[in-house]
């Protein structure tokens, strides 16, 4: 009797922990609720059934926890639409650590895990600038206008249940923010 009462509880712990929501589930969660509140400025994660993020989770998923900073940019290709290469940046609030992630044009599906910032000035400054005045750095960018679009960022914060869509959003705004 006493071992299977002690089956049953295994089994219901193990089902417990099993159904308890991943980081990517909870990402999507943020994007969702952003995006019903953002109709006009979405986030976009996915792209022709192509979700590296969650690809990205799964690889990761041993070495963060459910408290993390990401910045994700699809690689704009102009005058191209519609690539599938990427730029990712994750920062784990409780570790300190960051990840940066890229994919290549030619082989989309091969995460490429680093810890090199090179090419990741964007969203190293994003980053560090968010960490530092939370969403209020936001305000702070300038928007602009061109013929040509520009990288899009998409910003989620899983620990503070907030999700951003940074468009618009050159380097050169970096002296107009202030420190």
């Amino acid at each position: 009797m006493k071992t299977l009462r002690s089956i049953v509880i295994f089994i219901f712990f193990l089902i417990l922990v099993s159904c308890r929501p991943t980081i990517y589930s909870r990402i999507v969660d943020i994007k969702n609720e952003y995006n019903s509140a953002n109709p006009e400025k979405q986030i976009v994660i996915i792209n022709k059934e192509f979700a590296p993020l969650k690809e990205i989770m799964t690889k990761l998923k041993s070495e963060l926890t459910e408290n993390n900073v990401i910045i994700f940019a699809w690689v704009n290709h102009m005058p191209k639409i519609g690539t599938n290469d990427y730029y990712c940046l994750i920062y784990n609030y409780d570790n300190n650590k960051k990840y940066y992630i890229k994919n290549s044009e030619a082989k989309i599906h091969d995460l490429i895990i680093s810890n090199s910032s090179l090419n990741f000035e964007a969203e190293d400054y994003i980053l560090d600038k968010y960490i530092d005045k939370g969403q209020f750095f936001f305000d702070s960018l300038t928007p602009f206008t061109s013929s040509e679009f520009g990288t899009r960022y998409e910003l989620i914060d899983t620990k503070e249940n907030q999700g951003f869509s940074i468009q618009g959003f050159t380097l050169k705004d970096k002296g107009n923010v202030s420190d």
